[in-house]
């Protein structure tokens, strides 16, 4: 017999989800976070530094050349892309758009990235 909510030692309980948010004050907890990943560290600091000057506020918005690519890794929303991606909001928030690039760069390396030419 069982009784409806009781925990068994056989039944699965799933641990509360809580928001885990790292706080990147400044350029040096950014940097220090970009290395956490597992990509060349000083590569990936340089390319957004390009990118972005490491503002995780940063927004360029140019139609005329398909951007509207959002903080410190200049995710692209442009057009079709923003449906299978995150929201600016989200992108917003640097450790967010660090771990978004980070699963872009294990999909195709760096190469989604316009600086990747320059750095």
């Amino acid at each position: 017999m069982s009784v409806i909510g009781l925990v068994t030692p056989n039944t699965p309980v799933e641990a509360p989800v809580m928001p885990v948010q790292a706080i990147l004050h400044d350029k040096q907890d950014i940097i220090a976070y970009i290395h956490t990943k597992d990509w060349n560290g000083d590569y990936a600091v340089k390319l957004f530094n390009c990118e972005s000057s490491l503002n995780p506020k940063a927004l360029n918005d140019n139609p005329l050349t398909g951007d509207f690519s959002v903080g410190i890794a200049q995710i692209n929303l442009h057009g079709n892309l923003a449906k299978d991606r995150p929201t600016k909001e989200q992108l917003y928030d640097a450790k967010f758009n660090i771990d978004y690039a980070y699963e872009m760069y294990k999909k195709a390396g760096f190469k989604p990235w316009s600086c990747v030419r320059k750095v």
